[in-house]
């Protein structure tokens, strides 16, 4: 048995003022996980009920508006999505006027995506909400918590189920 099996068998054991110590751990793990969820999905649908337009569209405008030019794929790669998503929520973002794409100058077959006025607009209504909520939150944190974090959470996203989307826990 190696040694990380006998660290944990003995961590699963041991008991710190009458409580087992893992049970204790897994209760606060899953009580914070859950008001983490829980404090984003309000943030979320808070957005959603202002602009009636979802949460991956107000990320691919803040993810434009930082990187205007982008193409598809770019924009993909940047959001962790995959390219036919990205165009579907493309058509929805032109249709509502709150971007443009642009053929290049000098090679015609690159297609450039730009926010139009009123997607600027849209960003600086909501700038803050949800999505930089978040992204201030980590910033805020020690580099020991973000690389405690970093470690975790994917390992905790790893072990959730994959929904029929094909993403973990979507």
């Amino acid at each position: 048995m190696s040694s990380k099996r006998i660290n944990n068998a003995s961590a699963n054991r041991r008991v710190v003022g009458g409580k087992n110590l893992r049970a204790d751990l897994e209760r606060r793990t899953l009580l914070s996980a859950r008001l983490f969820a829980d404090s984003m999905r309000s943030l979320y649908d808070d957005l959603e009920r202002m602009t009636d337009a979802s949460v991956g569209a107000h990320r691919a405008l803040a993810v434009i508006a930082s990187d205007g030019g982008l193409q598809a794929s770019q924009l993909a790669a940047r959001l962790g999505m995959r390219p036919p998503a990205v165009s579907q929520l493309l058509r929805l973002l032109v249709a509502r006027g709150w971007v443009s794409r642009r053929r290049g100058a000098a090679d015609q077959r690159i297609v450039r995506i730009y926010l139009t006025a009123a997607g600027r607009r849209v960003v600086s209504a909501t700038s803050g909400r949800a999505v930089g909520v978040l992204y201030r939150a980590v910033r805020a944190l020690s580099v020991d918590d973000l690389e405690r974090l970093a470690r975790s959470v994917p390992e905790l996203v790893q072990r959730l189920p994959k929904s029929a989307s094909g993403r973990p826990g979507a």
